[in-house]
């Protein structure tokens, strides 16, 4: 019963969703617009009141919201409602920017990060977020930038990270991205999370990844490592594909492989620029089901304001 209400209820929104947005002057765009206008709003009289200067119009505010559904091998449905929003202030000092998430993603293991069929797991446990982030500062060949912010779980969790990222390129073709951060949270102790990338652009549309992933947080003792390669294609000009495979491991009870993954996303901008649906089948073989197939689809439709 809980499936098929799930289901219903999706398709009633997706329904709801092509309705609104099929004409070109709806109500959708209006109150888009509206709401849009609202936050910029808001950013820049925050902007304005911290920095005492007049706010400006190109910064990186934004609200998103999304929902998503996941078809899973038992026969569940899994409900993804999110909310993340961006208030950007970029006359201040430090560049500083106000940011808000449901289901943040920092503090979850990297299965439930990289596998859509996973993703509900955070979801439940209401890990949302509210932080301050410093713009970037340049180091010596590094750029560096603060996070401060806390949990809003079932009570207030503060943390403090410390970011650092590079690009270098190896030749005219390949180069190579490096993101390396630093963690404190009061209830887990210090965390470290390093992910190194090598790409290629293939001609105008295309690009490959291949990214490695390693994670250690202090109060749980292991360390978790995902290696996974991914060819994204520029469909058209409103849609991209990404597929990709990889492995996920982890450090204890000793080194092992934990899951094996296949997955591809198409993600298109339907009828509007600030709307997008996203679909993705995805095959996990995890250690848990003896690496038996567990095969998914994943469906969201999501709306930004900005």
């Amino acid at each position: 019963m809980t499936v098929a209400i799930n289901t219903l209820k999706y398709c009633a929104f997706l329904l709801l969703c092509n309705k609104a947005v099929a004409d070109t002057d709806t109500w959708a765009d209006k109150t888009h617009d509206t709401v849009s206008t609202k936050v910029q709003s808001i950013a820049q009289s925050l902007d304005k009141y911290l920095s005492d200067e007049e706010p400006r119009t190109d910064n990186d505010t934004y609200l998103s919201l999304e929902y998503g559904l996941s078809f899973l091998k038992n026969g569940d449905i899994d409900d993804k409602p999110k909310v993340r929003g961006k208030l950007d202030l970029p006359n201040t000092k430090q560049k500083l920017k106000l940011n808000f998430s449901s289901g943040d993603k920092a503090q979850q293991p990297l299965d439930e990060k990289i596998l859509s069929s996973r993703e509900d797991i955070a979801l439940r446990r209401d890990e949302s977020s509210l932080e301050l982030e410093t713009g970037y500062a340049e180091l010596t060949n590094w750029q560096r930038r603060w996070r401060f912010g806390a949990r809003l779980n079932s009570g207030l969790d503060g943390y403090i990270k410390l970011e650092f990222k590079r690009l270098d390129p190896i030749n005219e073709d390949w180069y190579t991205q490096t993101r390396q951060t630093f963690s404190y949270y009061h209830s887990k102790s210090w965390g470290s999370n390093t992910l190194f990338e090598i790409k290629r652009p293939i001609q105008n549309h295309s690009l490959f990844n291949s990214a490695s992933e390693i994670q250690f947080f202090d109060s749980e003792d292991k360390f978790e490592l995902a290696q996974s390669l991914a060819f994204a294609t520029q469909l058209s000009d409103v849609s991209i594909g990404t597929a990709k495979i990889g492995v996920i491991g982890e450090s204890q009870p000793t080194w092992r492989t934990r899951d094996y993954f296949i997955s591809y996303e198409y993600e298109r901008k339907w009828l509007r620029d600030w709307f997008y649906v996203t679909l993705k089948p995805e095959l996990v073989f995890p250690r848990e089901d003896h690496f038996k197939l567990n095969p998914s689809f994943t469906i969201k439709a999501k709306v930004i304001f900005e």
